[in-house]
């Protein structure tokens, strides 16, 4: 509910850093449709369905917030499809994609290539091409999608200080900005 919504952005203010992600249909669209939206604080992920919730604002002032770093992968898509339907610009972002390329990674690493390297984890691909726009989604879609922010925090703090070890965090800092 929008109320539930209200609470989980005060929460998640007080993170150091939260995942996030989305589901969106771009194909046949001028302008993709978003499905889902992921996120994760230190409690877990949860999913926000936008289809069920029409005031997604709460998120907006987070994401534009500079606290909490918000962490996400191969950021840029995500962030055109919610700056387009949230009017919203983001700031402090971490993109483990990007980041993964400072480490040695292939510059465009998939998400699940990351999880395995960094947190030994083979998730599953099941529902790549998934309809996210069905209502209700199964159990298994929901739970693939927040796959894709359940690992994510924990990446980060591994690339951080990887970054930091090998003196590589400004050389990434100076690409993200």
């Amino acid at each position: 509910t929008h109320e539930d919504l209200i609470r989980l952005a005060d929460k998640l203010r007080n993170e150091k850093a939260i995942a996030v992600d989305t589901e969106f249909h771009g194909e046949r669209r001028y302008w993709p449709d978003l499905f889902l939206i992921q996120i994760a604080g230190s409690d877990g992920p949860i999913a926000v369905d936008p289809l069920e919730i029409e005031d997604l604002s709460p998120l907006a002032e987070l994401f534009e917030s500079e606290s909490p770093v918000k962490v996400m992968h191969s950021a840029r898509n995500d962030i055109d499809i919610l700056m387009h339907h949230l009017d919203v610009k983001f700031s402090s972002v971490f993109d483990t994609q990007l980041a993964a390329a400072f480490l040695g990674h292939d510059r465009q690493t998939a998400l699940f290539k990351l999880i395995k390297a960094e947190c030994g984890i083979y998730p599953k691909k099941g529902h790549t091409l998934s309809d996210w726009s069905l209502r209700p989604l199964a159990d298994d879609q929901i739970e693939y999608a927040l796959d894709d922010v359940r690992y994510l925090l924990e990446i980060y703090r591994c690339q951080i200080e990887k970054l930091e070890e090998r003196g590589r965090l400004g050389w990434y800092l100076e690409e993200a900005e």
